[in-house]
């Protein structure tokens, strides 16, 4: 998946360098993603304080861009927020990670395999958590 930065630079799924990437697609105006995003930023905060290779490419689900970047300005947002540069593009990306609803999380390991999917926040500590410890374990 190839999308653009706010600044508009192509941000490419398949080449963020994490041992962890959370894909979240999300809309700052979704009464769901008002509560459940803040609380994204806080754990995912929490795991880069603790040193996991971890990172977030959020996808905004709309195509209002002024709002789009006013929040993740206001919010301090220091993943990865990209967003369809056309209606088109962001048909497929819904389509192919089988969205109807936001936010929808999935977490993928470092080969950008999906190894949890269609997670709430708790969903997605859970999933992250246990597959960080078992990690450590190798």
């Amino acid at each position: 998946m190839f999308l653009q930065d706010s600044a508009g630079k192509i941000v490419e799924l398949g080449k963020i360098p994490a041992d962890y990437t959370i894909l979240v697609f999300w809309d700052p105006t979704c009464s769901h993603c008002k509560t459940e995003i803040p609380e994204l930023k806080i754990y995912y905060d929490s795991l880069k304080q603790a040193g996991v290779n971890v990172e977030v490419y959020a996808i905004y689900s709309e195509l209002d861009y002024p709002a789009w970047r006013t929040y993740i300005r206001e919010h301090k947002h220091t993943w990865k927020d990209v967003c369809a540069r056309d209606s088109k593009e962001l048909a497929t990306a819904k389509y192919y990670y089988d969205v109807f609803s936001t936010p929808t999380l999935y977490v993928m390991d470092k080969n950008k395999k999906i190894i949890g999917k269609r997670l709430d926040p708790h969903g997605l500590r859970s999933v992250l958590n246990r597959k960080i410890d078992q990690d450590k374990k190798k």
